[in-house]
């Protein structure tokens, strides 16, 4: 719509404004008009508002139109001023338009009133552009000459010869020289001689690069003689004609320089003082990865310095003080420094106690940066005070405690007292345990007695042991994680202290299997993502053979259309296969709906038992209670019959399969041992059969693409890969329990959803295939793009055909005529498809879209749902999908 205009009229003829106006509107504006015929009307009318034409009477009774340009033209408006009158003369006119009038019409000729009042607003735009133009650039060049002038830093402009064609007084605070006195010297005369061949140099191969830039430090001479050490840019701008030279900026960084020659020098002291003491030093960064060790340090740990950086400190920590060191860490981010004592492995496996001095290192914002640590080694001290744990106050404190397990025994293993905790541990009355039928050699398991035997050993030298790990066998038989102590009190008699480590055991074994967790998702991820790369490339291949193969049977020979039609099927099997590629990688476009998946197994239950065969026995266990979940149901039929295909091929002399549906409530607990797993409300589908099993090696395999364990032939290694990635991609998990011989469960947890079910609406198919509309069809794949557009052709529709995003952008705009629809691929360089679409729906509001893709991105996919309902076609492309689809987009309101 064209852009309105107020328009003051001067005229003392009401049926002449009228007729003005009515001229005015015939060119499709707005209209916004005001009368005025006197001089004190037209003073008024210009105070109150703008105006952005105005088209005057010459004569009037009371008022003139010379006298009406002179009172625009004193107001300060430079609105266009045209004349519209029957008694003006030309010379009248003339003069009236050296005044700043715009132009005349008479008024038998008003057809031209609209051209030139069109006219005259361009030209006043124009002035009003132009004078904007020329006050940005005044003071655009205040700016830039206030910016060279006051800078601190010294900027010159020298030609291609080197010599100086400017510099700004920053030079004389810098190098001492008045400006004047450089204009016209080889800037190179200035570099200190030993410097100056380096600055040719980089000079030389500035000039090679247009527009380049060069950053280099060298030492120039102040004029009286000093050195100063300037840091130079160089940008190399001699073809530019507005420069015609190249620009140096200059910044003395004399005071820099001494400063890090001074800080190199304080580092080298303070090194040798850090490798010279006798504590070690031990700096750690925020994520708990060594830094720096000093040479005392790496020897305390029994490696060399170089073995020891970059690892993290948990390596180096015996595992019962590892949570100590933790709680440490966070104290240090927090700023506060303590002292403790840990213990650490050596490279040997022997543990070293030794004491931390420990302080958090932030840096000049206030950033943490890690720990510094001061490590003193304190193990021959350590070691002599747990021989002196005779005391017997201290054991009775000891064995009140109720945390360690105390005893007492001869080194032939008879125990000669403990406390209740020791008895509690082993699962015997202290009488039994007194009594001297049960000897702690005998709770030794056998594989743990050697190391029972280097102990004693080590006590008839050094009188105490190091801590170690074993296990003990209970009254119950079952096995003990403890952490054992032993110190001779006297040379026949020890103390033993016992650490129960069963708490720290299922922590440890918790956070092994969480690991393996995250190793097998990101694993499975990562081949995901190829297995879509894989199906997108192999479908636009797949594209180009199924649609030329269909086209070409369509006026092949008899004989020809046998072959034809046997390299269709071919074509077709390899697109069941992507199929499944991309429903692994979660990249397939789905329908979800809200489901009862009970009546989902319902409507299976008579085909998967002519499935199984009659040596099967199958049953379907489901609760009453009715649930529904959120999944596309033709692929959770996928999923059972997948899975029920799978069982009975683990049984090839028959057995059992139980397809199991109930409501499940997985708690925390759960949760934490199933990486990607939220508590809260599920559906459990398990599939359970009697078969072969599977062993933990397989087992970390069986959701891999094109991985089986069937003969060759018999399998493509992609239907258990298809159920993970349509679990996945209903926001669901998967879970395999299975051993050698005791058959398999398969247990898809899919979340709880509510609401009524969702009803399929099924579109009545095109009556007919072929069209005349105008199609423009963007594909980055030449083959695909090539035939996609000869099906186009085939079926009536005129269609302008685009290399890429830009390519379709300058069509839609540059086409005059009508364009109906728009097919485009999904993922293009630059731009995707639904990027595109956006843009030319810019352009041309009314057009339709459809996207076609090899697989999606998450434009057009977002969590398995199709978004905004924009039609799609999956790829490989055949004719009749195509013409379809394209037909049913076209029909569609």
């Amino acid at each position: 719509m064209s852009t309105p205009i107020a328009v003051l009229l001067v005229e003392d003829s009401p049926t002449d404004a009228k007729l003005v106006q009515a001229e005015l509107r015939r060119t499709g504006r707005t209209v916004i008009a005001e009368r005025v015929d006197d001089r004190a009307s037209l003073e008024a009318a210009l105070a109150r508002q703008p105006w952005d034409v105005v088209i005057s009477d010459w004569s009037m009774p009371n008022f003139s139109g010379g006298e009406a340009l002179a009172l625009l033209r004193a107001s300060g408006s430079d609105a266009p001023f045209l004349i519209v009158s029957g008694t003006v003369g030309e010379e009248a006119a003339v003069a009236a338009m050296r005044h700043g009038a715009s132009d005349y019409v008479v008024k038998d000729k008003l057809s031209r009133l609209a051209p030139a009042v069109e006219r005259a607003l361009r030209e006043s735009q124009e002035r009003i552009a132009l004078r904007a133009a020329e006050e940005r650039l005044r003071t655009q060049d205040a700016r830039y000459r206030a910016l060279l002038e006051r800078s601190t830093d010294i900027i010159a402009l020298t030609d291609g010869q080197h010599r100086i064609v400017y510099v700004n007084p920053a030079v004389t605070v810098n190098l001492g020289f008045v400006p004047d006195e450089l204009l016209g010297r080889n800037a190179l005369d200035l570099v200190r001689t030993a410097d100056r061949p380096r600055m040719e140099d980089m000079l030389a191969q500035l000039e090679t690069r247009d527009r380049g830039t060069l950053v280099a430090e060298f030492r120039a001479l102040h004029k009286d003689g000093r050195e100063r050490w300037l840091e130079a840019t160089a940008t190399n701008l001699l073809a530019d004609p507005a420069v015609g030279g190249v620009v140096w900026n200059l910044r003395d960084i004399t005071d820099r320089r001494a400063a890090l020659d001074l800080l190199q020098a304080s580092e080298q002291r303070y090194r040798r003082i850090i490798e010279t003491t006798s504590e070690g030093v031990w700096v750690i960064d925020p994520g708990g990865r060594t830094v720096f060790v000093n040479a005392r340090m790496a020897s305390m740990l029994g490696y060399e310095p170089s073995e020891v950086v970059n690892r993290p400190v948990f390596e180096f920590l015996d595992a019962m003080k590892a949570r100590e060191v933790v709680a440490m860490f966070r104290e240090r981010r927090a700023g506060i420094s303590g002292v403790g004592e840990t213990m650490l492995r050596t490279k040997n496996g022997s543990v070293r106690h030794v004491i931390v001095e420990s302080t958090a290192i932030f840096d000049d914002a206030g950033n943490y940066e890690g720990v510094l640590g001061m490590v003193r080694d304190v193990t021959e001290s350590r070691a002599a005070a747990q021989a002196l744990v005779a005391s017997e106050a201290r054991f009775a404190r000891l064995s009140q405690s109720g945390l360690i397990g105390v005893a007492t025994t001869d080194l032939a293993g008879t125990i000669h007292d403990m406390n209740e905790t020791y008895a509690s541990m082993l699962g015997y009355t202290r009488e039994e345990l007194l009594s001297g039928h049960y000897l702690w050699t005998e709770m030794t398991p056998p594989e743990w007695r050697a190391r029972d035997r280097e102990v004693i050993a080590s006590l008839a030298v050094s009188g105490v042991s190091l801590p170690w790990e074993k296990e003990l066998v209970r009254k119950d038989g079952t096995r003990l994680p403890v952490l054992v102590g032993v110190a001779m009190l006297d040379p026949k008699t020890c103390i033993v202290f016992l650490a129960d480590l069963s708490a720290q055991k299922r922590a440890e074994a918790a956070l092994r299997q969480s690991e393996a967790q995250l190793r097998q998702a990101q694993k499975m991820e990562a081949m995901g993502r190829l297995a879509g790369g894989v199906a997108h490339d192999f479908n636009n291949v797949l594209s180009v053979i199924l649609s030329y193969s269909e086209m070409l049977a369509e006026t092949a020979a008899p004989e020809a259309r046998e072959d034809l039609d046997e390299i269709r099927k071919a074509a077709m099997r390899a697109t069941e296969l992507t199929r499944q590629l991309l429903v692994f990688s979660r990249q397939q476009v789905v329908a979800p709906a809200v489901v009862d998946p009970a009546t989902v197994l319902a409507n299976m239950d008579r085909m998967l038992r002519r499935l199984v065969g009659e040596d099967v026995d199958l049953r379907c266990v489901a609760r009453q209670d009715a649930v529904r979940i959120r999944i596309d149901a033709g692929q959770l039929e996928q999923v059972v019959m997948n899975l029920v295909i799978n069982a009975r091929d683990a049984m090839p002399r028959g057995g059992k399969i139980t397809v199991e549906l109930s409501q499940v409530e997985l708690d925390q607990e759960f949760s934490n041992l199933h990486l990607g797993v939220t508590a809260g409300p599920y559906v459990m589908l398990a599939v359970s059969d009697t078969g072969c099993g599977m062993d933990k090696a397989t087992l970390t395999r069986i959701f891999e693409p094109f991985f089986t364990t069937k003969e060759t032939g018999k399998g493509t290694g992609l239907g258990l890969s298809t159920v993970f990635g349509i679990v996945q991609n209903s926001g669901g998990t998967v879970w395999v329990y299975s051993e050698p011989g005791l058959g398999s469960t398969f247990k898809m947890y899919l979340p709880l959803v509510s609401g009524e079910l969702d009803r399929l609406v099924v579109r009545p198919a095109p009556a007919q295939l072929s069209g005349t509309e105008t199609i423009l069809l963007v594909e980055d794949e030449e083959q695909v793009r090539a035939v996609a557009a000869d099906i186009l052709v085939r079926g009536g529709y005129r269609v302008l055909v685009a290399t890429d995003p830009a390519h379709a952008i300058e069509l839609a705009r540059s086409h005059p005529q009508h364009i109906d629809l728009l097919v485009s691929d999904v993922v293009m360089p630059v731009m995707s498809g639904p990027e595109l679409a956006r843009a030319i729906v810019a352009v041309r509001p009314t057009i339709k879209i459809l996207h076609i893709s090899g697989y999606t991105d998450d434009s057009i996919v977002r969590h398995g749902m199709v978004a905004n309902d924009v039609p799609f076609l999956q790829k490989p492309l055949t004719p009749d999908a195509l013409k379809r689809k394209v037909r049913e987009v076209l029909d569609l309101p």
